[in-house]
């Protein structure tokens, strides 16, 4: 059970099934090598980033002042613990030199624009300037007038670039940027794509990356050098969440929900004339709006023929990709100022629409969407205090891979997924997308889950660890989860591995302590259990091969190194503590 860690679930980026090697010979062995050396070479690339940023003196913005205390006492709402910590993290983050570059991972709705509001202010208020980029022109009317309403009793400038500004417009407003006279520039692709000059800039917010094309971001790393750099996102984009894990980018989740939030009834049917007239009423009887979502242009006049057919007389509005930007904000104005009942859309309304009284949203063909698009669909209703539904349509007959995604956002409906989405999207979704074509080849030879431990070694050694994934353990202790203890098998195996897989004492204790609370006081070989899961942290730490606990004296092998001590294994884990607390004192 010490080597249960070992043993990973083949997460492939396809639904072929892997090639297996037979344990007579030594391919395995080969693949497994040139992985790890691969693996490490990409954890070079990553953290060079990373490393360059901190070498670079960024600007230190000042303590809060009486301004932002006013302006914090202006927000409507009481802030959630989470959102709390975000924001304080988010400050403290600021008033550094080294440049900041920050993950706020939270759900629609859970209050990280207000952590935007907060930096941006801060920025500011130090005579520095601010640029927010968005993936959608919508998304760019929606925070540009957020923005505008929140610092209405301050003197701050707020100015917008999209595509529903004249060219005329837009090269004025960059002028005045390039000035200094501009504090906040909201903007989408226009401003990465053109020449933008600031004349100081100080931090770069970015909303929901993943919708950001490829190039657009190898466009934004250019701003990561030297400036704050601040990231939203319910579900981030899996290179950045890896790098986030990995300790490469900081990260805040905001998990708590708004007081009265409620979780979005979601069904999953085949096309039903008599469920979809049933859904579209019982919003509309209640005075609320329906989204409906077809994301094949061809044909949604087809679909909207078909959902009169079923309701008489419902006002249909239709939107879609191809119509020109200011088109679309006529039809979205008009949908607000409840002009229409439903309103018949593609995707294009996925990041940015806050649309309070719309709480029933039907999507069809859902299979065809990425998981994280599923999820920031849904996240369009439900924002308010009233209940919200979600209904999506798939054929008698779809993927593996469209099933999953479907049985996960089932899974895990409740307010706060979205960072439990983008965990199991690291797994779901294509490994090119994840982390590039390089590596696509190597997770589809290994699956993603052993690959991921792979590159979490290398980001290690990197860091000065030494961790021994072959280390041995032998003892004439009992040590187990008894079946009387805790019955059910799943949960046992699953906290075999998270004792054998914990990365600090810390995490350890707080183990102990969650089983003691959950199943009452643990038996004595449950406690020998958690000091062999300390005996082989520390003993990874240290870089040993080899354990050996007998009654009175334990041996310690490293090489051909032996050493041999007296004592029980309390005595072992002090002395092993000692010797990482010292290696780690050494810088060594």
């Amino acid at each position: 059970m010490e080597n249960i860690h070992l043993i990973d679930r083949y997460d492939g980026p396809t639904d072929i099934p892997p090639y297996l090697d037979s344990i007579k010979r030594s391919r395995w062995t080969g693949t497994k090598n040139k992985i790890k050396e691969d693996a490490l070479k990409f954890a070079v690339e990553l953290a060079k980033l990373y490393a360059e940023r901190k070498k670079h003196k960024g600007f230190a913005f000042s303590k809060d002042d009486e301004d932002m205390k006013i302006f914090e006492m202006m927000f409507p709402y009481e802030e959630t613990p989470d959102q709390i910590k975000a924001i304080e993290d988010t400050k403290r983050d600021m008033e550094k030199e080294i440049p900041m570059d920050r993950l706020v991972c939270g759900d629609v709705g859970f209050g990280k624009t207000e952590v935007a509001f907060r930096a941006a202010f801060k920025a500011v208020s130090n005579f520095k300037q601010v640029v927010v980029f968005v993936p959608t022109t919508l998304l760019a009317l929606q925070h540009y007038r957020n923005f505008q309403e929140r610092f209405k009793n301050f003197p701050f400038r707020i100015e917008m670039v999209s595509r529903l500004k004249t060219k005329k417009e837009v090269d004025r407003i960059l002028k005045d940027t390039e000035k200094g006279l501009v504090d906040i520039l909201i903007g989408t692709h226009i401003l990465i794509r053109r020449d933008v000059k600031f004349k100081d800039l100080g931090l770069v917010i970015i909303d929901e990356e993943h919708k950001f094309g490829v190039k657009d971001k190898e466009k934004l790393k250019e701003y990561r050098v030297n400036v704050d750099i601040l990231t939203l996102s319910a579900t981030p984009i899996p290179r950045t969440l890896y790098m986030s894990l990995s300790g490469l980018k900081d990260i805040s989740i905001i998990n708590t929900p708004p007081p009265d939030r409620k979780s979005i009834i979601t069904e999953v049917s085949t096309w039903n004339d008599n469920l979809i007239r049933y859904y579209v009423e019982r919003e509309l009887k209640r005075g609320g709006q329906v989204l409906f979502i077809h994301n094949i242009i061809e044909d949604m006049e087809d679909v909207k023929k078909r959902i009169e057919d079923i309701m008489k007389d419902i006002r249909i509005a239709v939107t879609h990709g191809r119509m020109n930007s200011q088109r679309i904000t006529k039809i979205y104005m008009d949908f607000l100022a409840k002009k229409y009942d439903l309103l018949l859309s593609t995707a294009i309304v996925e990041s940015g629409m806050d649309m309070g009284n719309v709480n029933t949203i039907i999507i069809d063909q859902a299979h065809r969407f990425g998981l994280a698009d599923l999820y920031h669909l849904r996240g369009r209703v439900g924002r308010r205090d009233v209940q919200a539904y979600a209904l999506l349509l798939v054929p008698e007959t779809y993927s593996r891979t469209g099933m999953e995604r479907i049985k996960t956002l089932l899974n895990t409906i409740g307010p706060g997924s979205g960072y439990r989405i983008a965990v199991r999207d690291l797994e779901i979704r294509g490994a090119g997308e994840i982390f590039g074509r390089e590596q696509h080849g190597h997770i589809r030879r290994v699956g993603f889950s052993f690959y991921n431990r792979l590159l979490k070694e290398a980001l290690g050694r990197l860091n000065g660890g030494n961790i021994n994934q072959n280390l041995k353990i032998e003892t004439f202790k009992q040590f187990r989860i008894p079946e009387n203890y805790i019955e059910e098998t799943e949960e046992r195996i699953a906290l075999y591995r998270r004792i054998m897989g914990a990365e600090s004492e810390k995490e350890l204790d707080e183990i102990f302590d969650e089983v003691e609370d959950r199943f009452g006081a643990p038996p004595e070989d449950f406690k020998n259990l958690l000091k062999i899961g300390k005996v082989k942290l520390l003993a990874s730490q240290i870089g040993l091969d080899k354990v050996i606990i007998n009654k009175g004296y334990f041996l310690l092998l490293k090489g051909e190194e032996k050493i041999k001590k007296e004592g029980n294994m309390d005595t072992l884990i002090d002395y092993m503590r000692q010797i990482s607390q010292s290696k780690a004192g050494n810088g060594r």
